[in-house]
């Protein structure tokens, strides 16, 4: 039994896997020794830990379970270079752990669309990451409208009760949510234009979107998934 934690820029996910099923899942503000030793409690037959960050201030390292009588097992990448040869830069871990995923799990040809703090955008060809597209959560685009004006308050998202707002606070609203709506869209109907591609959604804001996007795989736990397939390359 295993216990996989991803550190992401807003909340930590943690999830436990028997035989490559993921029997318990959790979404915490932070990671403590406390939380992990509770879980560890519930599932005692946990021996291995596997962690990965997209928030470059916040790693765990061995260090980090020296208190627990687990393995611990550090993300590697280098084991999928050829699939991600031809990007400039380092490519997060959440998006490698997505793609992997995809790869694995459903089609070699895909779309991945991660609705998080960002929205990212990654196209899977023959098994190979293409690349693919950066833009700003729901959460991130309300930040923004309030960061960038001086009448503009920070409010939490909540689903739009019509599609034209009839107050600041309504307009903001509905400007956020149809404005990403119509970019997943678009986005979408660009990314298969040419190409027969399996488009999964996951991520923390897919909630929002169920009801709107069609003909797409909706997969809450892809990056979970992910990460446990990383984790067999790696023991």
């Amino acid at each position: 039994m295993r216990l996989l934690i991803d550190i992401g820029n807003t909340n930590t996910k943690l999830a436990v896997f028997e035989n490559n099923k993921m029997i318990a899942g959790y979404l915490e503000n932070c990671i403590s020794k406390s939380r992990i030793n509770e879980i560890i409690n519930i599932y005692p037959d946990i021996n291995l830990v596997f962690s990965s960050s997209s928030n470059k201030d916040v790693k765990l390292n061995r260090d980090f379970f020296d208190d627990f009588n687990l393995k611990f097992i550090e993300f590697e990448n280098n084991k999928y270079e050829n699939i991600f040869s031809s990007y400039k830069g380092t490519l997060g871990e959440d998006r490698v752990a997505l793609s992997i995923a995809a790869i694995s799990l459903y089609n070699e040809n895909a779309l991945i669309i991660d609705l998080g703090t960002c929205i990212t955008y990654d196209l899977i060809l023959n098994g190979i990451h293409q690349g693919g597209q950066i833009s700003p959560g729901l959460k991130s685009r309300l930040e923004l409208l309030n960061s960038s004006t001086s009448s503009l308050p920070l409010l939490n998202f909540e689903i739009p009760e019509d599609f034209i707002g009839r107050s600041t606070k309504q307009c903001m609203i509905s400007g956020v949510y149809f404005g990403l709506l119509f970019e997943i869209d678009s986005m979408i109907k660009r990314y298969t234009y040419n190409n027969q591609l399996t488009v999964i959604l996951t991520g923390g804001d897919l909630k929002y979107f169920k009801k709107s996007i069609k003909n797409v795989v909706f997969d809450d736990n892809l990056l979970m998934k992910g990460l446990n397939c990383i984790l067999n390359e790696n023991i």
